[in-house]
């Protein structure tokens, strides 16, 4: 799943998952507008910005947009098929969307999306971007709380991750605790194994965690873990065979967390 945007790359970014933060916004503000439109997200979102703009003086600040999951649709047909239809407030929602990516630019604010991904890949192209310029004094902050943008948090290259709402900051030492691996895009291998129920991502059931730890420390591209895990003495016999009995849907899960 590859594209390409033009972005604008400084030394000192600040990148926003839109859609999750417009989506926290809306359920937890609950302010309205003369004639009862919600207009919570649209107050929330232009919060966090200025709170952004206090603790992160003069960072580049852009917003990443989802669009339709298309390209993981085609690949996984089950991805987030669990959510169903879309509830009645869906409509108010995506129109405060739609007013933000309006007014964002009067606010200085740069925008990004491409058609078919998700915000999580804009993020993981502007975070490559960033870290392809080595700029000396470099800093990304991630304003999210999705727990998939957590792998792309890097000590080395200065990548953090801040929850806007909660004032909390995460760094890749943080991450890696949480979830026992040694670096932060191991969790793509542990999704890859254990599944993601919050987007219908499969799993194979009641693999030990201490192996998972271990696999995603020692692995973090698949096609090295499938050519090597055979041949790997800590993978118990029992657990490499449910891994080759799952093969196809492990190298999917990878491709789509």
């Amino acid at each position: 799943m590859k594209f390409k945007i033009k972005a604008k790359i400084d030394a000192k970014m600040v990148v926003f998952d839109g859609q999750h933060l417009c989506y926290r916004c809306f359920h937890t503000l609950n302010l309205n507008v003369t004639g009862g439109r919600p207009i919570g997200a649209v107050y929330g979102v232009i919060n966090s910005i200025k709170k952004a703009k206090k603790k992160y003086p003069g960072y580049t600040i852009a917003f990443a947009w989802d669009t339709s999951p298309k390209v993981r649709k085609d690949l996984y047909p089950a991805y987030k098929e669990h959510r169903g239809e879309k509830p009645q407030w869906f409509g108010q929602f995506l129109w405060q969307v739609d007013r933000l990516k309006e007014v964002l630019p009067s606010l200085g604010v740069d925008q990004y999306q491409a058609e078919g991904y998700e915000a999580d890949d804009i993020g993981a192209e502007l975070t490559r971007l960033y870290k392809e310029k080595k700029q000396e004094d470099g800093h990304l902050v991630l304003v999210t709380s999705d727990k998939d943008w957590m792998q792309l948090l890097d000590q080395k290259a200065n990548v953090v991750m801040w929850d806007a709402m909660k004032d909390k900051l995460h760094d890749e030492k943080a991450v890696s605790e949480e979830f026992e691996i040694q670096d932060a895009p191991g969790i793509a291998m542990v999704k890859a194994i254990a599944g993601d129920k919050s987007d219908n991502v499969p799993s194979i059931k009641r693999f030990p965690k201490k192996v998972l730890s271990y696999v995603a420390s020692r692995w973090i591209d698949i096609d090295s873990f499938i050519k090597e895990y055979e041949i790997c003495d800590e993978i118990p016999a029992k657990w490499k065979a449910e891994i080759k009995a799952n093969q196809k849907m492990i190298e999917t899960n990878f491709k789509l967390v």
